[in-house]
This record gives C-alpha cells, structure tokens and sequence, in this order.
C-alpha cells in the first residue's frame, strides 16, 4: 500500500508549493517566488526532473529544501543500489568556483544526450552522485585510466574512471529485495549512507589556523534526514495517525482524516460473492481451484477465495460445482498455499488432499499401477490437463459445516451514525414508528434539515 513513484515536493503546505513534474522542475527561491535557478548547494543539474532527482538525492539536502515522499523507484538510487562504500567527491574545484574548466575534466564524455551539445561541465554535472558517475580525487580532479581493447592492440587514450564497477551495483529487483524491509507493520528502508565526502575550503580552524574539510551532504539516501533512520514508503504513518499534522508554514492543526462511526445496518445476502445468480445457490464463491503437489509430493486441490474464507485446519466444507453438492463433505487438510512468504495467504488459499471433486465430476482416477490420472477410456490426464478441466466450471462455491449444519454466508452492511445536531426538531414516536419518515430523519437531508429562514438568508448575505 505505497506508491510505485517517488514524490518530490518543495514548500508543500504554504499555499505555494514547488512540486517536481515529468518534464523538470527549476529550483525556486523562497524570497523571490520566481523562475530564477536556486543554485546554492547544488552541485549537480539545477534544472533536474523527478527521476534525476531520485538518482542524485542531493536535492534533498536541508539547504535545497526538497521533500522527497519514496516510492518504488527510489531503489533506482546509487546508494541503495551499491555494495561498496565508495566516495563521491566534489567536481572540479575550478569549476566550483565559476573559474573555467580545467582540461581533464570530465574529459570524455562517455553517454552524452542525443543531439545534446554538452560542454564537459555539464555532462559531468548531468552524471554527479548517480550510478554513472566517475571517481574523483579528493580535489575534484577526475582519476583517469588506460586500457587494451585486445592483446597487441594499441593503449587507448586516457579515459574517465567510473565509479562504480558492474559488479559492484545490484539491479533493480535486487536493490528492492535487499533494501525493503519492515518494522512494526511499515515498510521502508534504512536510510543507507557512503562514505561522508569533504571539500577543501579557504576558511581556516582558528585554533590550528589549518584549512576547514567541510562535509559536501550528499553521503546519504535522503540527506534531510538521519543516518540509519528508517524511511517510511509513502504514505507514510504519519498519514494513518488520528492525530493532527502541524503546518509549519500556516502555524496551524490540519486533519488528515474525516471520521465518522459506523454500525452493522443488515445482512446482504443477494451479492454475488455468496449467493449464485439465479438465488438458489449460497455459498462462499472460489476464484480458482488448481491441482498441484504439496511440500511431501501429495497430489492436492489448492482452493483460492474472493475474501477471507475463515476456515481452519481440519474444517469440513460441502463444495458446489455449477450449483451441483459434491456428495460427500471433504475435509480441509490445511491453510494457506504452502508458501514460507509471510504474505497472509493463510486468509485466502487452503487445500484439500481429498480428491473426490475429481473423481465425482470429471470421473477420473488415480491407476495405482501407473500411478496416473486416467479417465474411464484409460486415457492419461497430466495436471495441465486436469487444470483445464477444473477451469470449465464456471462456478465452485464452499459452504463450512458446524456440528454438522452448514453455515450461512452474507455480507454485513455497515451505515454511518448521523449527526443529528443540525435537525430543525427532535425524533418523535411518530417519525420514529413509519419507516420512510425515520429513514428521512436519520439520513435525508429534506423536510427536517434546519435551514435558515429568509430573513436569515438576507442577514447572513
């Protein structure tokens, strides 16, 4: 229950929100409220989209301001990504400071944009603290290599040394198997850093009158929060909270919930999920039933439901097929789809050993010699075969036995309490003995509504 993409807002809650979109975003000033690029801290793009941005989460730095709400593609991003602890540099300190490009930076540019023209600081502004990003010395001067195509052949030319190796990145699916987790019921990730990168600075410790190493802040997942914490997919708890949520930009209390209390009203039993179409059938309907092997290779029924089917191991159930009663009972040999996945399938599958659906209805059985599924003729059955036949049946409903009476099924409808403060006058005998009037009452919002008169209306105009 969380969003597959990642949303990455700025000054959410003031009226006058940044909010990233497909086609890119520029950084907006708080002061200014304009399109000038806010640049302050930004050592990558300045105008970057919503995936560059989950690829180089240095926006997210509390002087940038971005908010980022993670979704699934958040595991696209290097630090979830790598099994290394390796360093993301500054870039070029000639070009930190607006002072030219020296000439090995970034010096070719190995996966430039289709008909982009790209100056070497771009590009490598474009690949900074993501996968495709080069190492760099502690200056920002790119570390270069040389390397042989084939024996014999010639050195190449110095070339840029990437960061990452191919075998030192997980895929995708792998980021997220390694990565999610969960704690007390919410899944997130721990927000994972690297090793935290310096740059060189000219201001100088006072006490040892020594150059100042500050930390650059990208080391980290999100870098607007801490390290090792965990990071709640969104939504988050704070969504599922009763309580309040502070606007920090409006200095007040907003809901995140309209509530309202409910009661069971009455029991639905002409619904499809537990009565037939035709009404004479009621029962609980199947969405699947599959022949398959259980964990010791004995031949099962594995019977998947619509909704939980509140049955346990040992339960008897009479099942219907197409609305024709099996003869026998059969007896449930256990819960669950025999998976070790923690999923709550215990809810929805359960299985049977007895195989008298298929003895019954299709009039196959199992030849002890061969050890087969063979019908009257001798012809074999495989179990794809056998699964096409129990496909033919357009319906299989279940109905459990308790002290050898089966139960009912129905679903409860539930309706809200009103709020009957609002009422221009209080429930009578009379209202409350005709059922139309009383219903009226309760939940119309006709003849009992307290309505302003027209004078009101006037006054209140």
């Amino acid at each position: 229950m969380f969003n597959d993409l990642t949303e990455i807002t700025r000054n959410e809650g003031s009226g006058n929100d940044d909010a990233t979109a497909p086609d890119g975003i520029e950084c907006i000033t708080d002061e200014e409220n304009s399109a000038a690029q806010y640049t302050e801290g930004c050592y990558g793009i300045v105008n970057p989209n919503r995936q560059k941005m989950i690829m180089n989460t240095e926006y997210s730095k509390e002087s940038i301001g971005y908010e980022y709400k993670p979704g699934y593609d958040i595991f696209t991003n290097h630090i979830l990504r790598n099994t290394t602890y390796k360093v993301v540099n500054m870039l070029d300190g000639g070009t930190m400071q607006n002072n030219g490009i020296q000439d090995s930076f970034c010096k070719n540019k190995l996966y430039p944009d289709d008909n982009l023209e790209q100056t070497n600081e771009e590009f490598c502004k474009r690949v900074f603290n993501t996968i495709g990003d080069f190492m760099r010395y502690s200056n920002g001067d790119v570390v270069m290599y040389r390397k042989r195509e084939q024996i014999g052949a010639d050195v190449s030319d110095e070339l840029n040394k990437h960061l990452y190796l191919y075998d030192e990145v997980l895929s995708m699916e792998d980021s997220i198997n390694n990565n999610l987790t969960e704690e007390n019921g919410w899944f997130g990730f721990v927000n994972n850093s690297t090793i935290s990168s310096k740059k060189h600075t000219t201001n100088t410790n006072p006490i040892t009158n020594r150059h100042i190493w500050e930390d650059l802040d990208i080391n980290r997942v999100l870098n607007n929060k801490e390290n090792c914490e965990f990071i709640d997919m969104y939504p988050d708890r704070s969504l599922f909270s009763f309580n309040p949520k502070l606007n920090k930009f409006r200095k007040r209390l907003e809901y995140n919930w309209n509530i309202v209390l409910t009661y069971p009203y009455r029991n639905e039993y002409c619904h499809k999920i537990v009565t037939s179409d035709d009404g004479t059938i009621n029962g609980l309907l199947m969405m699947s039933i599959t022949k398959t092997l259980n964990n010791s290779g004995s031949d099962i029924l594995l019977f998947r439901s619509f909704c939980k089917h509140g049955l346990t191991q040992g339960d008897t159930i009479n099942l219907y097929a197409n609305g024709k009663k099996l003869s026998r009972s059969i007896k449930i040999t256990n819960i669950g789809n025999m998976s070790s996945n923690n999923d709550n399938n215990a809810s929805y599958y359960f299985y049977t050993t007895d195989m008298t659906l298929l003895y019954e209805y299709f009039n196959i059985n199992i030849d002890t010699e061969t050890n087969t599924w063979v019908d009257e003729n001798g012809t074999e059955f495989t179990t794809n075969n056998i699964n096409e036949l129990l496909k033919t049946i357009t319906e299989y409903r279940i109905r459990k036995i308790s002290s050898g009476v089966e139960s009912e099924y129905y679903i409860r409808v539930f309706r809200k309490l009103p709020n009957l403060k609002n009422k221009r006058e209080n429930i009578t005998e009379e209202i409350a003995e005709d059922r139309e009037r009383c219903e009226n009452y309760i939940y119309g919002n006709g003849e009992f509504e307290n309505k302003p008169n027209a004078a009101e209306t006037i006054q209140n105009s």
